[in-house]
């Protein structure tokens, strides 16, 4: 399996903020305890791309060719997993060297359990979005190492992957501060308040036994490109998560 020591003098989260990344990713704990390992994971310009609406239609994104189709997302993912493992992994529990990144939302509950969808769909988001990364670049916090290294490319291919992110890196920049204009909730707070007193009611009743009694928050934000990884760097700063990772579309 072909792998590179970089040099870059970047964190994970300025190296998203360097350049235009085609659908970037980060998998990053801030520190030590970085997902479990010390490690972190970036990734860009995937080979394919999935993406599924709530309605059940999708868009699959191959080598810049779109296919439209309908299905369940979970036998889409089956098939996108299917149609792009060239090869075998060699050690899925090891760092990651290539494959498939997925964001799955919470209402895809909807395909797996028959329940009440009252909720309106204003975003209109996808329920499930991925896409197959054929290489990773992972950082060590306890050495402060880039190691680039994949289970689908040859050696040569990798050295080209290099070259242009250590360019890119070359312009890295710090993000820039996080400034929105405004932040508004979809709650004021005497209804957050009467909410959570009607969900313990509930409680007491018996009628449940857990609630997901979750708020949106709205910020408005500057157009710059720079807003997506600054927003990321400053969640790491102020609510630090081990397991904590951003997908860009």
């Amino acid at each position: 399996m072909p792998t590179q020591e970089l040099r870059l003098d970047t964190s994970p989260a300025t190296l998203l903020a360097a350049g235009d990344w085609r659908s970037p990713f980060v998998l990053d704990g801030n520190g030590c305890q970085s997902w479990g390992s010390g490690v972190a994971v970036f990734g860009h310009a995937p080979r394919a791309t999935l993406r599924v609406a709530a309605s059940g239609t999708a868009e699959w994104i191959d080598r810049g060719v779109r296919q439209p189709m309908r299905g369940d997302p979970f036998i889409l993912l089956q098939r996108f997993w299917d149609e792009n493992v060239t090869r075998r992994i060699e050690d899925p529990g090891g760092p990651f060297t290539g494959g498939l990144i997925a964001a799955l939302s919470y209402d895809l509950k909807h395909f797996v359990e028959r329940l009440p969808d009252r909720a309106r769909d204003d975003q209109g988001l996808p329920v499930l979005e991925c896409g197959w990364y054929d290489w990773g670049l992972l950082f060590d916090y306890r050495r402060r190492a880039w190691r680039l290294t994949s289970s689908f490319l040859n050696e040569d291919d990798l050295r080209f992957v290099g070259r242009t992110i250590a360019e890119t890196a070359g312009r890295a920049r710090e993000a820039v501060p996080f400034a929105p204009v405004r932040i508004d909730s979809n709650f004021t707070r005497p209804t957050y308040v009467a909410a959570v007193r009607r969900a313990l009611e509930y409680i007491a009743a018996g009628d449940i036994y857990q609630v997901n009694l979750a708020q949106r928050f709205a910020a408005t934000l500057s157009t710059s490109s720079a807003m997506v990884p600054s927003l990321f760097a400053e969640l790491q700063r102020r609510h630090p998560m081990p397991f904590e990772g951003k997908k860009t579309a």
